[in-house]
């Protein structure tokens, strides 16, 4: 994360090194993003980087919180809904709202794309981090759908919430980054696959015949 020295920069400075740093990443990734290549852009010298972040990987944490906070404010008005809604029904708002928040970002979308390319290191490790909190946070959603009886008791929550968040992580990965599907073709897709979620395949009275 950022130091003292950046954050008491001044907003202009500070807001011209960002946003360098986001085209940096935008276009290279996070395997070919580089010191260089930042400060070059932000026509900064590379002395005052490392007074500004102590790495590269604090720099890329900056940015992947940036995006953390830029696209909860864009879900702002669901997320003060999420109490009140069932699991299922959040879970396709959330998903639908997320297609939109891609779209309306495209350098914060260059960068996903990136993601789903990229084997190293760094990109594991925000990849497993991002995993554990949705898997927690969907495992929570469920169990509280769970009290008001909206699903069943013996349903693995936590199993659950990882098929849900491995759902919408594939269909988000592979149909937009790499398939370059429309947001309309990946929600029918989410939409008939919570669909099957709440209603199952099987037809209704012949559950003891299969």
């Amino acid at each position: 994360m950022p130091t003292k020295r950046f954050e008491n920069l001044p907003d202009d400075k500070r807001q011209r090194i960002t946003e360098a740093a986001i085209d940096e990443l935008a276009e290279k990734g996070l395997d070919g993003a580089t010191v260089a290549g930042i400060i070059e852009r932000a026509e900064i010298p590379r002395g005052s980087f490392y007074q500004y972040f102590e790495s590269m990987d604090d720099l890329i944490d900056y940015i992947m919180e940036l995006i953390r906070q830029a696209k909860f404010a864009y879900l702002g008005e669901i997320m003060g809904q999420v109490e009140k809604m069932p699991f299922l029904d959040f879970y396709r708002e959330g998903f639908h709202k997320g297609l939109q928040f891609a779209y309306d970002y495209p350098k914060f979308l260059a960068i996903g794309s990136h993601f789903y390319s990229s084997k190293g290191k760094k990109v594991i490790e925000i990849t497993q981090k991002v995993k554990n909190d949705g898997i927690a946070f969907y495992t929570r959603l469920i169990e509280g759908d769970k009290r008001k009886g909206l699903v069943r008791a013996d349903i693995d929550s936590r199993l659950v919430a990882g098929l849900m968040l491995r759902l919408s992580s594939e269909n988000m990965l592979e149909q937009l980054y790499r398939d370059h599907k429309s947001p309309d073709e990946i929600m029918g897709e989410i939409d008939k696959v919570v669909e099957i979620i709440k209603y199952g395949i099987l037809i209704k009275g012949r559950e003891n015949n299969v």
